[in-house]
């Protein structure tokens, strides 16, 4: 992360557990990004140029993860 670069966090509530936390840094005028999702003690890391698409794949991976 360099200074300057957009940075962001969501908090999804999760009936289950607690909350997911998704950091979202970068993705400004078109440039690269990284999303972190962390749910518990489970983290999935994505990049990419689509800051949606790295939100999503970020979060199917979580959930399959903690799925029971």
């Amino acid at each position: 992360m360099e200074v300057g670069d957009k940075f962001e966090i969501l908090y999804i509530p999760d009936k289950r557990n607690g909350n997911i936390e998704v950091t979202i840094i970068g993705f400004e005028n078109g440039s690269w990004g990284s999303v972190m999702a962390t749910h518990n003690e489970h983290t999935r890391n994505e990049n990419g140029h689509n800051k949606r698409e790295c939100i999503n794949k970020a979060l199917k991976r979580i959930a399959e993860q903690t799925a029971d």
